[in-house]
């Protein structure tokens, strides 16, 4: 890859961040572990808002299976496909691009 895709993936990344808002949720291992009804009730609702701001997300997690549960339980409850990608490390979070209200 050349120097001239290198610079437009760059602009369309500050494109994107000079139209969104972000915000970080950590998820504690122990409630990710435990997957608790309560944690997969927050994240229902999370997605629900998500899909109606029509927000995009990045979700880190120590592994794949987490990962996954994570965006299973975003989705549950949404008509739409919610825009994620994943990212392995830690601290686990959640990372919403919330765009900017217009005006």
């Amino acid at each position: 890859r050349g120097l001239g895709d290198v610079y437009k993936r760059q602009t369309r990344r500050l494109t994107i961040a000079s139209q969104s808002v972000t915000e970080t949720l950590k998820i504690h291992p122990t409630n990710l572990s435990g997957r608790s009804s309560t944690l997969r009730r927050q994240l229902s609702i999370l997605g629900q808002r998500i899909v109606e701001e029509d927000a995009t997300i990045t979700i880190r997690s120590r592994n794949d299976a987490s990962a996954r549960w994570i965006y299973q339980q975003l989705s549950q409850d949404v008509s739409r496909r919610i825009s994620a990608t994943m990212e392995y490390g830690a601290p686990v979070a959640i990372i919403i691009r919330w765009p900017r209200p217009k005006g």
